[in-house]
């Protein structure tokens, strides 16, 4: 389920309704006893900016320069759901940002 992010208007009576969606599926999830994981890579990913076009010098430090903000989050995603994929113990909530296409490519859910 996706719900709003604050970069992207919808409206507020939208917005509230699929807030309290997700909020309905995560305490259902901890009343039958599963675990929550929270994942979210923050804003600089999914920024305008880095978004599409390599981290550059930003990302020297640490090997991320030639890489893109969708190909980090992709990456992250993807180990995400081949870790979490199976287990039925587990509720993930991903932090998907203001993309639509950040969830092209990847494995079903």
């Amino acid at each position: 389920k996706r719900i709003s992010n604050a970069n992207v208007g919808i409206d507020s009576a939208t917005e509230e309704a699929e807030a309290e969606a997700v909020v309905a599926a995560v305490d259902q999830a901890l009343e039958a006893g599963r675990r929550a994981i929270y994942v979210s890579l923050g804003t600089v990913a999914t920024s305008e900016h880095f978004y599409q076009k390599p981290f550059g010098h930003f990302g020297k430090g640490n090997g991320l320069e030639d890489c893109t903000g969708r190909e980090l989050v992709q990456h992250v995603f993807r180990h995400c759901f081949e870790v979490f994929g199976d287990r039925e113990d587990l509720f993930v909530a991903l932090s998907l940002g203001p993309h639509e296409d950040v969830l092209e490519g990847l494995p079903a859910l």
